[in-house]
């Protein structure tokens, strides 16, 4: 009888399962980011924007869109709340074509869960994307003195329509925290 050989006694059957594992990826984020192995924070923050990117396109079937990540070191915008501007989304609607802007800066301080609420929120205003572009031109074919009243209405409630929907899918998806 011939012995029988354990998958894990026989080092060569051991090196070839090890090589079929997927590489790991490590989320490591803070000073130790440097010293893991697995990349410059740029190449995690790249990797982690994208990921987000991926799962919120897919979650509201945006899955027609070309959507591209743009790291920036700085978004000079603030909120009327004084809060940092973290990312904001450029797109042509038309084309289905579109870029996240992401503040390196402010991402990185960010949660997990608030990276997430964040990319969610911007893949909406994808959703939102080709009504938005519309109502923006027939503002500026206003005269400025309406223009101006109307582009201020607009921009706060196509805001506070986003965050609704980015509530609903986050809570669809049980993520709102």
């Amino acid at each position: 009888m011939a012995p029988v050989l354990s998958l894990w006694t026989n080092p060569s059957v051991r090196l070839r399962l090890h090589e079929r594992r997927p590489p790991r990826i490590h989320l490591v984020s803070g000073p130790d980011v440097d010293r893991c192995g697995c990349g410059s924070r740029k190449t995690l923050r790249k990797r982690d924007v994208n990921k987000l990117c991926l799962k919120w396109r897919d979650r509201l079937w945006l899955g027609h869109w070309r959507i591209g990540p743009v790291a920036e070191t700085e978004i000079a915008e603030k909120g009327e709340n004084g809060y940092e501007t973290a990312a904001y989304v450029s797109y042509e609607a038309v084309y289905q074509d579109a870029r996240v802007h992401v503040s390196e800066k402010v991402w990185d301080k960010r949660s997990p869960a608030s990276r997430n609420r964040t990319m969610c929120h911007e893949m909406v205003h994808l959703a939102n994307a080709p009504v938005a572009e519309f109502i923006e031109r027939v503002i500026a074919e206003l005269p400025s003195q309406k223009g101006a009243v109307y582009k201020k209405w607009w921009d706060a409630l196509n805001e506070e329509n986003t965050t609704h929907w980015t509530n609903v899918m986050l809570g669809a998806h049980k993520e709102l925290a």
